[in-house]
């Protein structure tokens, strides 16, 4: 490279490097391979407690989103945080209620088992529970509820509202009538 500074092709070799190495994660993620990931965590830094090269986001977040469950237990046995807010506004257990793998809520339950932040809130100021609200995902919701969730969380922004009035205000009647009966049922006069 005429004219380039001393180092730049180094640099782009190690950033390309960088991007074979998060691909490769991701595939192991996908598979479970944990003797794969277990040597990975040994010669890569950022892995399994750090974040991806070409987003961000962390090594938790993909699993939960794409990855076998296997994986997850791994990454949760190494100590990896679920208490945190990806720069897109997910949090691990937003994660998990947008999982399309059919272990959805064996996960969600146990990311929740392994101190899941319930009531953690990501984009529109939402917790877990507004989420669900909003995907009128009743099982979630009751999983949600049986671990915790506080069903009178408000938002701080927008209509400052609860995952009921959330539902209420999207239209989503199942969610509405689900979320009522548990406020009335719940609620001690």
């Amino acid at each position: 490279m005429p004219g380039s500074k001393p180092g730049l092709k180094l640099k782009v070799m190690a950033s390309n490097q960088d991007l074979k190495d998060d691909d490769y994660l991701m595939q192991l993620l996908a598979a479970g391979q944990t003797d794969e990931l277990a040597f990975a965590s040994q010669i890569l830094d950022s892995f399994p407690h750090g974040t991806d090269h070409r987003c961000g986001q962390y090594w938790i977040t993909h699993a939960v989103e794409q990855g076998a469950f296997a994986s997850i237990v791994w990454l949760i046995a190494q100590g990896v945080s679920l208490d945190f807010v990806e720069p897109d506004g997910y949090t691990v257990i937003f994660s998990a209620l947008d999982r399309t793998r059919p272990d959805k809520y064996a996960v969600l339950e146990y990311l929740l088992q392994h101190q899941a932040p319930l009531n953690l809130r990501g984009f529109n100021d939402w917790t877990p529970l507004h989420k669900a609200a909003s995907m009128q995902d009743i099982r979630a919701l009751q999983i949600l509820l049986d671990y915790g969730a506080d069903p009178q969380l408000r938002t701080r922004i927008d209509d400052y509202a609860t995952p009921l009035e959330e539902a209420q205000n999207l239209g989503w009647q199942t969610a509405s009538a689900f979320l009522a009966a548990y406020l009335k049922s719940n609620t001690t006069p």
